[in-house]
């Protein structure tokens, strides 16, 4: 039995977007061409080179920033079901390595971080985002979570932790235990968007943050804050 995902959005990919006088004209680079309505794309967005989603309807497009650098912040959470963010199993099997070799990935839970563009061009405002090992499990002794993956998992999640949370060492980062993975999620989201942190990051071919790029920007180079 073949078992296929029906997917909610019609063509995408990479895509020259003109916003018309009264409509917008989508060009992929893949040769299709998409005459969509004024109201498909956010008011106040500019032509230019997206990575682009129409939906399945023609009706709505949803723009994604092009790979490159930027700097970010995080928005949140997503793969949300009635708006609390949830875990989710990401499917394993074959993966290409950057250097053309193979291995085989395991079924993994992840969540989804989300991340928002906060250069001042036309990317501004528009969201990356990537998947992250849940890698918080139930602790041997105590009401904090333990942390148990691979070295791989720990590792991109302590990137994550350290430059979007300022979380210098794991070890010491106490996370509240429950059973459900969507408390420890809501309780996560809620720190990191209070840290308020500004970072930078690169956007790979596929359209995905690259955790591994995510670098902290020294405050002496970041804009002073409105009191």
């Amino acid at each position: 039995m073949a078992i296929r995902e029906r997917r909610n959005t019609g063509p995408e990919g990479l895509a020259t977007v003109k916003v018309l006088k009264n409509s917008v004209s989508v060009s992929l680079d893949d040769g299709g061409v998409y005459e969509l309505p004024l109201d498909s794309l956010p008011k106040g967005t500019k032509s230019g080179r997206y990575r682009v989603s129409i939906a399945r309807d023609k009706t709505k497009a949803y723009l994604h920033p092009v790979s490159g650098q930027y700097i970010f912040s995080l928005q949140g959470f997503g793969a949300r079901v009635n708006n609390i963010p949830t875990a989710k199993i990401q499917r394993g099997g074959p993966r290409r390595t950057k250097t053309g070799g193979t291995w085989v990935s395991p079924d993994e839970q992840v969540f989804v971080a989300v991340f928002s563009v906060e250069n001042d061009n036309i990317y501004k405002g528009l969201t990356a985002s990537t998947n992250l090992p849940f890698s918080f499990s139930s602790p041997q002794s105590g009401e904090f979570c333990d942390m148990y993956d691979s070295k791989r998992n720990l590792a991109r999640l302590e990137t994550f932790l350290r430059v979007v949370g300022g979380v210098e060492n794991m070890g010491m980062f106490e996370v509240p235990y429950q059973s459900d993975p969507s408390g420890i999620l809501v309780w996560l989201e809620k720190y990191l968007l209070k840290q308020g942190k500004v970072f930078t990051g690169t956007i790979g071919e596929r359209g995905f943050l690259d955790i591994e790029t995510l670098a902290s920007i020294p405050d002496e180079l970041l804009p002073k804050r409105k009191k």
